[in-house]
């Protein structure tokens, strides 16, 4: 029998879900987010992953990229946020299903078992091997400034897309806000516009794309700022970005030029 894990915050509507599924035989675990994930992404565990992401901050979307590591994982992701830009990133970070929340426990249903048929057809995750490669993760090479996508394509970077990639990759998995943001492009606190750090970032999401043909999983947080939803290994560790080339070192000291280029 094939595995059911749930994780979430909301053990009400967790334990619901958990409940109806168990009505049709399926076997079911409910998890809290931080305990047992090591667990999932080892290749002895085989299943379906219903990840609620109904917690604070935005690690639904890192763990889902940490899970895609197991080939024999297949993962459902449930969302309040009922918008595109969140559904594009679930699925680019691995997950196999985006459904809006309140859904119909029937269509969870019909969504689990087709994902499980297809582990019985697949029992060696051959087919997923062959769909999604067990990439690596995203890399941010600070001394060369690169980004690295999953697939070892890298793309290069200007000076402000460098300060706005390091200040979301050093906190991967939360959100970063609009003024540190700006900060780091070298603007006063009151005195930069919203519309300038979304057109760095609308520029920077169309650069990897069309260099790496991989979606940089960076998430716009309404209101708040954005929050890098995938692994990253940052490259050099920040003790040797100390011994960075000038160029690095001049860019790392907040300069302002070509702060929107």
């Amino acid at each position: 029998m094939k595995n059911i894990v749930i994780v979430g915050h909301d053990t009400e509507y967790c334990g619901d879900v958990g409940r109806y599924l168990s009505l049709f035989g399926m076997s079911v675990r409910r998890v809290i987010p931080g305990t047992e994930i090591e667990e999932f992404i080892s290749p002895r565990f085989s299943g379906i992953v219903v990840l609620n992401n109904d917690g604070p901050g935005d690690d639904a979307y890192s763990l889902v990229a940490q899970l895609r590591r197991n080939r024999m994982v297949r993962i459902v992701m449930l969302s309040a946020q009922d918008n595109l830009d969140d559904k594009v990133l679930a699925l680019s970070v691995g997950a196999d299903a985006f459904l809006v929340t309140p859904v119909s426990m029937r269509e969870l249903e019909a969504v689990i078992r087709s994902l499980l048929s297809r582990l019985d057809d697949d029992p060696a995750g051959t087919s997923r091997q062959t769909t999604r490669p067990p990439d690596g993760p995203w890399v941010f090479d600070a001394l060369n400034w690169l980004l690295i996508a999953p697939n070892g394509l890298p793309a290069s970077l200007t000076n402000a897309e460098y300060q706005v990639l390091r200040s979301l990759t050093e906190k991967a998995g939360q959100t970063v806000m609009r003024e540190r943001i700006a900060a780091a492009l070298g603007k006063e606190v009151g005195g930069y516009d919203d519309r300038s750090i979304d057109a760095v970032m609308t520029r920077l999401r169309r650069k990897v794309n069309s260099i790496t043909g991989e979606s940089l999983p960076v998430r716009s947080v309404r209101s708040a700022g954005y929050v890098f939803a995938a692994t990253v290994d940052i490259h050099p560790t920040a003790d040797q970005t100390e011994m960075a080339p000038p160029r690095m070192m001049a860019h790392r000291s907040g300069s302002s030029v070509d702060a929107l280029n």
